[in-house]
């Protein structure tokens, strides 16, 4: 069976300019009928445990699967700037694990 999902990152002009936030980025796809979302870093407002109950409760109440949490690193950078990457991904692995999403 085929699934539909959408990347957060599709609207980064319009989370950018403050016209989308992630609940209604939620609820769009509900209207358009998705199974799934895609969540970038830059879409959520905090990382704080009941911020990030909130989107999973919404996206649970609409039926919309939090598919995939994407993050930007970069582990090309020189010795010295590389745990600061690794931090950071840990940090992302540990929003996901608690979110429920898979990697």
């Amino acid at each position: 069976m085929l699934k539909l999902g959408c990347m957060s990152l599709s609207y980064k002009d319009e989370f950018g300019a403050g016209k989308l936030n992630l609940e209604g980025f939620i609820e769009r796809a509900y209207l358009m009928r998705l199974d799934g979302i895609d969540i970038h870093t830059r879409a959520l407002d905090s990382t704080e445990p009941e911020y990030l109950r909130k989107i999973r409760m919404l996206a649970l109440k609409k039926g919309i699967a939090l598919s995939y949490i994407g993050v930007s690193s970069n582990f090309g950078k020189i010795q010295d700037e590389l745990p600061e990457e690794i931090n950071s991904a840990k940090h992302w692995i540990d929003v996901a694990a608690f979110m429920g999403i898979p990697l």
